[in-house]
């Protein structure tokens, strides 16, 4: 059966997002490396790296409502913090269906195991942990990582 191209389209998005989040993590463990003096070259701290500082982000959004000033120390964090925000009014399920690397893990997890060894490994004995059946195969984790 043929994909509809929109989930095709789904897939990329997220896959890019995802590969994006990798090479941010990859560029600031390097600027870790040099901070810490594990390396001689000068790695820049990447500005993505503050999207994943959701305190920051709230204080950004406390000050912004406050003084009506925006996040001059850490712009990035309230920038996705508000976008992720109005996606998810405007579009409901639009940031963790399209854009959030977790609702893509999830996902990848379960195209990788339809049709493959996966799905015949759980068949003869092989099972997922308990702490993760219990969790990943209740039906409000799938909805909300699925995008359904």
């Amino acid at each position: 059966m043929k994909r509809p191209p929109i989930r095709t389209l789904r897939t990329l998005v997220q896959s890019g997002f995802a590969a994006f989040c990798l090479f941010a993590g990859y560029q600031f463990y390097h600027f870790y490396l040099w901070a810490m003096g594990e390396s001689e070259v000068y790695v820049p701290r990447p500005p993505s790296v503050e999207g994943f500082l959701p305190i920051s982000a709230l204080l950004g959004l406390k000050r912004l409502m406050l003084t009506g000033r925006y996040d001059e120390i850490h712009p990035a964090g309230l920038t996705i913090f508000l976008s992720a925000l109005i996606i998810a009014l405007l579009l409901r399920k639009g940031f963790c269906g399209w854009i959030c690397p977790v609702g893509f893990c999830p996902n990848l997890i379960e195209k990788l195991e339809k049709g493959s060894a996966l799905s015949g490994a759980c068949r003869h004995g092989l099972t997922t942990p308990s702490f993760l059946s219990s969790t990943c195969a209740s039906p409000s984790f799938s909805t909300r990582f699925s995008g359904r």
